[in-house]
């Protein structure tokens, strides 16, 4: 698709006007590539840019007056077309390899290497060391899907948009994965990324490993929970006891709260101890007990 062959430009300027691509509709106000992005973060989370520039491509229309910045058109070149004659004014002084990350973005090992280790503050550089690439090929990523290197304090805008996006289909390894990354750093972020292949199978408990990877496991196991079946939340609570309330935009999940909790429980069944419910919180202690206390 032709999109920006459309475009009319005068003398080789772009006309300030938020005129589409048919010509009409003249108006003097322009707006900013800094609105563009805050409003395409807003509305698509961190790969706004590769969705405005699908977006532009699918309606065939764009306005002159939108400052869209050299990397979105160069996305929309890659999806669609713009004139060869254009390119030296709509795509500015750095070229993005956008078949190279597009390829990454659908490569889920990679991807999930990338963008976890990013959400743990790892430096660019050290991240591209560790899968093997060029750091400019980890700028242009973030640039294209992972605009997200000025936002990491954001805490509920990462958790909206990253952790529990809806931009995309739901991968509950990838929640965990980076809900551990984020929160927990660099150590929780490589402690599940070197696991990750091992997960799905049948674990021997009475390993270190296994134990570790069963860990992981349940974690997996809490973000399913926490989001398709409350009736199962409900039925561990009463067994795990009280789990406590957290403010909603801390970002942790029911699986970090159980964690300590049911790693006693496995531990305990290990060792052939009897554990019954509510015993692994400190609070459920039985309410004779209590009341032995309260009257001595």
């Amino acid at each position: 698709m032709n999109l920006a062959d459309q475009v009319d430009y005068d003398d080789g300027e772009q006309k300030n006007m938020t005129d589409d691509l048919n010509g009409n509709d003249l108006r003097s106000e322009r707006i900013s590539q800094a609105t563009v992005r805050l409003t395409g973060l807003t509305s698509h989370g961190p790969s706004w840019r590769w969705a405005r520039a699908q977006n532009l491509v699918s309606k065939g229309t764009a306005r002159r007056a939108t400052d869209y910045g050299p990397i979105l058109w160069q996305i929309v070149n890659h999806i669609g077309h713009v004139r060869d004659g254009l390119h030296d004014q709509l795509f500015g002084d750095r070229i993005i390899d956008v078949a190279a990350v597009e390829a990454i973005h659908y490569d889920p090992y990679r991807r999930l290497a990338i963008e976890a280790r990013l959400l743990a503050r790892m430096d660019p550089v050290e991240v591209a060391a560790s899968v093997g690439l060029h750091p400019m090929i980890i700028d242009d990523y973030c640039d294209v899907f992972f605009d997200v290197m000025d936002r990491l304090d954001a805490r509920s805008w990462i958790v909206t948009n990253i952790i529990e996006s809806k931009h995309e289909s739901v991968c509950y390894r990838r929640k965990a994965l980076y809900r551990a990354a984020y929160f927990g750093g660099q150590g929780a972020c490589d402690h599940m990324l070197t696991r990750m292949h091992l997960l799905g199978t049948t674990h021997d408990l009475t390993t270190l490993q296994g134990r570790e990877l069963e860990q992981l496991e349940l974690l997996i196991l809490g973000e399913i929970i926490a989001e398709t079946d409350r009736y199962r939340l409900a039925t561990l609570k009463a067994k795990f006891g009280s789990l406590g309330g957290r403010p909603a935009t801390t970002g942790v999940t029911v699986s970090q709260m159980l964690e300590n909790r049911v790693t006693k429980y496995l531990c305990d069944t290990l060792e052939n101890k009897e554990v019954t419910a509510g015993q692994l919180h400190p609070a459920s202690k039985p309410a004779k007990q209590r009341q032995r206390r309260r009257s001595a």
